[in-house]
């Protein structure tokens, strides 16, 4: 008996340790691939293994056969052709940054080989094994169809198939995994399942993508294999890795095995991770070894996990910082700092992330305090036939409270005032339906039968409850409208009750018009703009988002950041398209402009607000409160009497005169 495994052996390029790959000058080379990785396991066992790829007949393409036929991989049935090998660069994650991949396989020999290539009646004998894992038929179409002529051989031929579902984003989208991947299913006898691979190979729910969690989640995972026999019968056995994943090189891990109507799990190990590519195709290679050799199922699954735990001992296989590397950190940050010194309920995150455009229309403002419930929406297209003048040729907000018809003339006279005085509203239309969906007061006359039903049907509007109108320039309209729902969410103690409710708010405009019709920075001319290059070529300045964020915690910014730009060319085009020549460019920002002409390496961060953290877990309602010196209204420290006149010795100790205009 022997074990066939069928995919594409790569050229791994590895950066130096800690580094990602724009920040590196070198890489380490080495082969891999998750079938050839199979393959390599098995002949360390002893194992009777051959692994089936085509390669380039060229020296990197030799290389590469020659490394796996070093481990004792019977690679006779290997095809030679094309004209390169596949690539994929690797970075390896550390602490709470994820390790990244990246692929450069298109057109290699292994993708454009055909179906007609391989020979599976020379190959494959029965009582042969033949496994694959769901990385090869993402990579071609070419590579799919010969992989389902494959297995129709091996069901032919009754040779048992075990499958790796292996899901890889970078690939294909779910809706193709499954498509694909439900119908190889058919001929699977053997399948290994992990993490995300149930939900996006499959569309069988078993993880809710929470890595901390994995193990915790065991009943779901359980559930999940059992569904995968159900579904596809001829599936015999299910096996899995659960982790609870601290960060990336801290957690804990386990296997669980079903078959013949029972549950196997192998004790959990707590361990410290050099690196944890290879992992998932060393725990497949072990369980294969199991498999062939006639361990029982404790053993088994025993032996695969231990193989795979200690792989992540084994290292083979930078800082160019992203938003979501950012992101994670920040999240952790909060998190943690919040349950510690609290009681109360606290995101558990991911936070939810809301493009600044988005927040505007539904918030009227940039830091939402999602407590409230209210939302508010745009009503312009359902009056533009109105004969209300107030409303003609007008952008109209509006916020629907449910149950609000409940409140008497007074409120909605008392918002009006507030709007008006509070907010510069020129005023506020508001109507309500009462408990028979009959609308009345403000102004209900001008709520036609065609408007009231697309109040209804666009809004939400239902019996009892009220609607307040903003009408007025777009801006001013998002504005007055985001002050009035703040408003009502107080004045009807609508927020949620001890929660801290987070949310990051993205894609900040890179440009804005100014007063004068001119186009300016919008935030902070130094970030980054989401295109590069192109963007800032081809694009509508005033269409141009930047890698620009902020955390926003119950209505209250807590922390600020970007992805800084650092390529001076970039950074000479965002002055230009706001109106800067190079040379004020130079003359204003000398050290920046200095520094990145010897080079600029990509960075990103942010920079969290301790003593807004600390106003709201003190539950403050003016952050003076929790700062030692605070400045007064007019921005003097009482305690130190300063801003103060500065007398001639002070001057002298720093070699400071004051000359005085003489034309003054």
């Amino acid at each position: 008996m022997k074990v066939v495994t069928f995919g594409e052996i790569m050229l791994r390029l590895k950066t130096p340790e800690n580094l990602r790959i724009m920040q590196s000058d070198d890489f380490e080379a080495s082969y891999g691939g998750a079938e050839a990785n199979v393959a390599v396991s098995l002949a360390m066992y002893e194992d009777q293994c051959a692994f089936v790829s085509k390669v380039p007949n060229n020296p990197v393409g030799m290389s590469a056969l020659s490394e796996v036929r070093h481990y004792g991989v019977n690679t006779e049935y290997m095809l030679h052709g094309g004209d390169r090998l596949g690539i994929y660069f690797f970075e390896k994650g550390s602490d709470i940054r994820s390790t990244n991949v990246v692929y450069d396989r298109a057109f290699s020999a292994f993708s454009l080989s055909q179906p007609s290539e391989y020979h599976w009646e020379n190959i494959l004998e029965p009582g042969d094994v033949f496994y694959f894992s769901g990385v090869t038929p993402a990579v071609s179409k070419y590579v799919e169809d010969t992989v389902r002529s494959a297995l129709k051989y091996c069901k032919e031929n009754d040779i048992q198939v075990i499958c790796d579902l292996n899901y890889r984003g970078k690939m294909w989208s779910k809706e193709q995994a499954q498509v694909v991947m439900r119908d190889l299913m058919q001929y699977v006898d053997v399948c290994i399942a992990n993490d995300e691979d149930f939900e996006a190979t499959l569309g069988i729910h078993a993880f809710d993508g929470n890595l901390s969690t994995g193990i915790d989640q065991i009943d779901t995972y359980k559930e999940g294999m059992l569904e995968i026999t159900r579904q596809f019968p001829n599936v015999k056995s299910v096996t899995s890795v659960l982790r609870n994943m601290h960060t990336v090189e801290e957690g804990d891990w386990m296997g669980i095995y079903y078959v013949d109507g029972k549950f196997y799990q192998s004790p959990i190990h707590r361990v410290h991770s050099l690196e944890a590519v290879g992992a998932g195709d060393a725990y497949g290679a072990a369980f294969v070894h199991g498999l062939i050799n006639g361990f029982d199922p404790q053993k088994t699954v025993d032996f695969a996990i231990s193989a795979s735990v200690l792989k992540l001992m084994i290292q083979h296989d930078f800082n160019v910082v992203t938003q979501e590397d950012v992101f994670n950190v920040l999240q952790e940050l909060f998190i943690t700092t919040f349950k510690k010194h609290t009681n109360w309920k606290v995101d558990e995150g991911p936070f939810i992330q809301i493009p600044y455009k988005e927040a505007m229309e539904k918030y009227g403002i940039d830091k939402p305090d999602l407590r409230n419930p209210l939302i508010i929406q745009d009503a312009t297209e359902i009056f533009k036939d109105t004969e209300f003048n107030a409303f003609k040729d007008k952008t109209i907000k509006a916020i629907v409270v449910e149950n609000g018809a409940e409140q008497g003339r007074k409120f909605f006279d008392n918002m009006t005032e507030f709007a008006v005085e509070e907010l510069g509203a020129k005023g506020l239309a508001w109507t309500k339906f009462d408990k028979e969906n009959n609308v009345a007061g403000g102004i209900a006359k001008f709520i036609t039968d065609n408007v009231k039903e697309e109040l209804e049907s666009k809004l939400g509007v239902k019996p009892n409850d009220s609607i307040f109108f903003i009408a007025d320039e777009f801006k001013t309209a998002q504005k007055i409208a985001g002050g009035v729902r703040i408003e009502l969410g107080k004045r009807l103690d609508l927020l949620e009750k001890n929660v801290y409710k987070f949310c990051l708010i993205t894609e900040f405009p890179m440009y804005e018009l100014s007063d004068e019709g001119k186009i300016d920075f919008n935030h902070n001319p130094f970030s980054m703009p989401k295109g590069g290059m192109e963007a800032l070529l081809n694009e509508d300045p005033l269409d141009i988002v930047a890698y620009q964020f902020d955390v926003v915690c119950n209505g209250y910014e807590m922390a600020s950041g970007a992805v800084r730009n650092h390529d001076p060319e970039l950074m000479i085009k965002a002055f230009e398209i706001a109106g800067y020549e190079e040379k004020d460019v130079e003359t204003r920002f000398g050290a920046l402009y200095k520094a990145f002409q010897y080079g600029t390496p990509p960075h990103a961060g942010a920079a969290p607000g301790l003593d807004r953290m600390i106003m709201l877990i003190a539950d403050s309602q003016n952050i003076r409160e929790v700062i030692a010196f605070p400045k007064n209204k007019k921005a003097r420290d009482v305690l130190m009497n300063a801003p103060s006149v500065v007398t001639k010795e002070q001057l002298d100790d720093v070699h400071i005169e004051i000359k005085k205009d003489e034309n003054n």
